[in-house]
């Protein structure tokens, strides 16, 4: 099969077309390639500055949630007035109950990622002992109502591992360390 003269320039033309076609699709696709990286990059960046925002505002949420209760707060810790009382008034088991139950929350939060571990014990975690190192609390609800408040004492094993056997063991309470370090 012979070409003639002008056949020879079309099919040559014609694969020239296709080579430069075929790369300028392929660097098309690097180049859409390389912007969907970029903004995948970009979105991950957002996502992340968003769960550390809403992470603050549950903190904060958490902070103004823990105010309405700073009388029980203030009382359960060392020298407080709750904090070696045996026999709570009615009202105080309420008011203490309520305040256990905003750390059950709390333990939903960590949960979901709103909340970070080490940030929780470092700001809250001294609280939660103050709570626990409560007589009546110990005796009456994390030993003898130790289902009803489960999520309580997951965080509790949480936040400290190391220091289960206060909550888990039938350990008179009386026979405890007791600490004079509130965490503050």
């Amino acid at each position: 099969m012979e070409w003639t003269d002008l056949e020879a320039p079309a099919s040559v033309v014609a694969s020239v077309v296709t080579v430069v076609g075929i790369t300028a699709t392929v660097a098309g696709v690097l180049v859409a390639l390389i912007f969907g990286i970029r903004q995948a990059k970009s979105a991950v960046s957002s996502l992340e500055v968003a769960k550390r925002a809403n992470q603050l505002q549950a903190m904060i949420a958490f902070d103004q949630l823990l105010e309405k209760y700073h009388h029980i707060h203030t009382g359960l810790r060392p020298g407080g007035d709750l904090r070696k009382k045996e026999d709570p008034s009615h009202q105080e088991c309420v008011d203490i109950e309520r305040y256990m139950g905003l750390f059950e929350r709390a333990q939903i939060f960590l949960d979901e990622g709103f909340l970070r571990l080490d940030r929780f014990k470092d700001l809250y975690g001294y609280r939660m002992k103050n709570i626990a190192s409560q007589p009546w609390v110990l005796e009456a609800k994390l030993r003898k109502q130790k289902n009803g408040w489960a999520r309580f004492l997951d965080l509790y094993r949480r936040v400290y591992p190391e220091d289960h056997e206060m909550i888990d063991n039938d350990v008179p309470n009386d026979q405890r360390a007791e600490s004079d370090d509130d965490g503050h």
